[in-house]
């Protein structure tokens, strides 16, 4: 067969008897017209479903989130042929001028707006209403905060100066999180017009022959541009991979390569139009099922981006064939999912995250499948109509240019001013309930609150599991390493060596002016006790010193990275300790060696006995999130969550590193005799980190439940004569 056939030789061979499909208007302009793609409505459809069924199962279309990629290429590409439909002719004509380019301008951005913003900001509605729903401060904080900055179009830069990583999706909150997308296309709306058009003024009357094919002069400075963008975006994963994700100069090349296809010739040969295409689908389809989270977007990005290219430039003036591309995926379903696949994006990721919270269910848990599938159900429903009622009904308003500015800037002002006063609301609850959390731990005659009911079983009943939903809502606003108590307390922070940023944290609590003192050294899993050793100070009279190795922890004296700062941080620690004062060493058990330092060192440099604290039992994050979200699923196995601390503990009792009578058991004060729980007592056990959209640290005490720890620290201590 030859490689080149006209278009009569193409229709008899295939025997087509349809006509090229009616074409659809590109914009409001009823005189602009471009040819229907029936193509791209399959690649919208196929990368739509991509990106909810990696959501929904991340470990089994582990490149699902490449959809996204898909995306970015079709945007690139219609914008670029919808303003150089326009451009192109008055350059052409040498027309350009002042008038022309704000008419051409004003008018894109009017388009863009009716086109993406009224169902933007309607599923932004949605999501804060849903929020609200849940009932969980945490959540409505969270989402109204990112509401705004999705309503704004800055997301991506908000969630990557939260560091909050897209590929990581345990125990997520941020239900607007997937806008970080349009918010990069928005500033991408924005800016390359403007270049588009400079780029034509500088390159009138360029061209570049390929194939004895015209080809405008601009693809050249776009393609360096491009090129430029890659290799910064390939560069930034290596450094920086979160923000190399959300950057808009680390991944505007990605559209920017649908800006050249729309420059490049139709492929006249018909054997490459009908192949380019489906090799295009092969490179997608690998890129969903086999392209990982690692090294993401860097080099790996390039095989959706031009996969979509390709099938989108063999597309360009397209011969009519049964085997077409387009042709074989026009079943109506893939074309509607196409129609609808801007609102499905809109809202399935809202229904992910927030619809098991409102539920109390676990989408992982025993009915996860039917929830799944529910939502998959749901989402193209809302979608349906979003994409009928709000779409399709503001696309064709028949509105001024300049009433079309007006309502974008009140409808996103409304947005964005309902989001400050829902956030600012919750955020006032939030207080109320802090503030009623710690007036009861700091009433000492309430026995049934966090640790002190499993001291009184007897009077409080079980109190493993028991949440007070009030003091679970207590969002970000307690602080780990503040101090509850309001007696006099000092924290220094010492850095070791001039112009390194080698920090430790000093604190002195409980009684200042005791000449009795106690030695607390380890990590952070010591400090987590400043509200314990604060108490138990004021209560036997004692001045507690606490020290810190800070984020020393895994294979810190042995890494070469960190080595010199932990031994700053140990030395320092090493020369302040009393010989006189009885030392208590609590640290994460995850790292034997750093413990097994720590304990032949504090050795000797005492006269006294040390006291071990045994590491507290850790839960996992999944299940700190169903415990605090849907309030369903708050317990791990024993055998589970002590695991780690029992081989550790057992190893230091045989190499003679610790006495047995002079470790302090916490898994009472955590578990019973089967379980270990996130809640006890009505008090959220677990610390709540400050991380981007993730709700509970696992493995750090919350400071509430520390304080009402101290009797069963207090008691163990003071009977083993520790405490005199």
């Amino acid at each position: 067969m030859g490689c080149e056939f006209n278009g009569e030789h193409v229709r008899k061979l295939f025997h087509i008897s349809k006509k090229i499909e009616l074409t659809k208007q590109a914009d409001s302009n009823p005189n602009t017209h471009k040819p229907f793609r029936r193509d791209i409505q399959a690649l919208r459809a196929f990368a739509v479903i991509a990106v909810v069924l990696y959501h929904l199962w991340p470990n089994h279309m582990i490149g699902g989130f490449a959809g996204v990629d898909i995306f970015f290429v079709i945007s690139g590409y219609l914008m670029t042929t919808s303003i150089m439909r326009r451009l192109g002719p008055l350059a052409d004509k040498h027309n350009i001028n002042v008038k022309s380019v704000a008419n051409l301008l004003t008018e894109f951005y009017a388009r863009r707006i009716k086109r993406l913003v009224p169902a933007a900001l309607t599923a932004l509605l949605g999501i804060l209403a849903l929020s609200q729903l849940t009932g969980n401060l945490n959540v409505i904080i969270t989402n109204a905060k990112n509401a705004i900055s999705a309503a704004t179009f800055w997301q991506n830069w908000f969630l990557a100066n939260d560091s909050l990583n897209y590929l990581q999706q345990d125990n997520l909150i941020v239900a607007t999180q997937h806008f970080w997308s349009l918010s990069l296309e928005e500033q991408f709306y924005l800016m390359w017009p403007l270049l588009l058009v400079i780029g034509t003024l500088v390159t009138v009357g360029v061209t570049v022959l390929y194939k004895k094919n015209k080809i405008r002069g601009l693809i050249l400075p776009i393609t360096l541009v491009t090129i430029g963008s890659l290799a910064y975006g390939v560069w930034l994963t290596k450094t920086n991979p979160t923000l190399a994700y959300y950057s808009t100069p680390a991944r505007v090349w990605e559209l920017m390569i649908g800006g050249i296809i729309a420059f490049l010739p139709a492929i006249r040969s018909y054997d490459l139009k009908l192949l380019v295409p489906y090799v295009g689908l092969m490179l997608n389809i690998f890129s969903i099922f086999y392209i990982g989270a690692e090294g993401f977007p860097g080099w790996w990005a390039l095989i959706p981006t031009v996969g979509t290219a390709m099938i989108i430039w063999g597309g360009v003036d397209r011969y009519e064939s049964r085997l077409s591309f387009d042709n074989m995926f026009s079943w109506r379903p893939i074309q509607w999912t196409g129609d609808i696949s801007y609102s499905i994006y809109l809202w399935h990721f809202p229904l992910i995250i927030l619809l098991p919270i409102i539920l109390h269910m676990d989408i992982d848990g025993a009915h996860g499948r039917l929830l799944k599938i529910s939502i998959i159900a749901l989402s193209f429903i809302v979608a349906w109509l979003s994409y009928k009622f709000i779409e399709q009904s503001t696309q064709h308003l028949k509105l001024k240019t300049r009433y079309v500015y007006l309502l974008f800037v009140i409808a996103t002002t409304t947005v964005v001013a309902l989001s400050f006063y829902i956030k600012y609301t919750a955020q006032t609850q939030v207080q109320a309930n802090l503030n009623a959390m710690h007036k009861t731990v700091l009433n000492l005659n309430e026995d049934c609150v966090g640790a002190r009911a499993v001291l009184h079983q007897n009077k409080c009943g079980n109190p493993y599991g028991v949440a007070n939903n009030g003091f679970m809502n207590v969002g970000r606003e307690e602080i780990w390493g503040d101090v509850i108590q309001s007696n006099k307390t000092n924290c220094y922070l010492f850095y070791l060596e001039q112009g390194r940023n080698d920090v430790t944290r000093y604190c002195e609590v409980g009684n200042l002016d005791s000449s009795k003192q106690i030695a607390v050294v380890g990590d952070s899993h010591a400090e987590q006790y400043i509200n314990t050793f604060n108490a138990i100070g004021l209560k036997y009279g004692y001045k507690a010193n606490i020290y810190t190795l800070g984020t020393c922890s895994t294979n810190a004296f042995t890494d070469n990275t960190s080595k010199g700062v932990c031994q700053s941080r140990l030395d320092f620690i090493l020369k302040s300790l009393n010989k006189n004062s009885s030392i208590i060493v609590s640290t994460a058990f995850k790292n034997d060696t750093n413990v097994d330092k720590i304990l032949k060192l504090v050795n000797n440099n005492t006269d006294k006995p040390v006291i071990l604290l045994n590491d507290e039992p850790r839960t996992t994050e999944k299940r700190l999130s169903s415990c605090y979200t849907t309030r369903v699923d708050c317990t791990n196995t024993k055998e589970f969550s002590t695991q780690d601390i029992s081989s550790t503990l057992d190893r230091l009792l045989n190499n003679g590193l610790v006495k047995k009578n002079n470790v302090i058991d916490l898994t009472k004060a955590l578990c019973d005799n089967n379980y270990c729980y996130s809640s006890i007592g009505g008090l959220p056990v677990y610390y709540n980190t400050k991380s981007a959209g993730r709700i509970y640290d696992n493995s750090h005490i919350a400071p509430s439940y520390s304080l009402t720890m101290a009797p069963i620290i207090g008691q163990a201590l003071a009977q083993d004569g520790f405490l005199k």
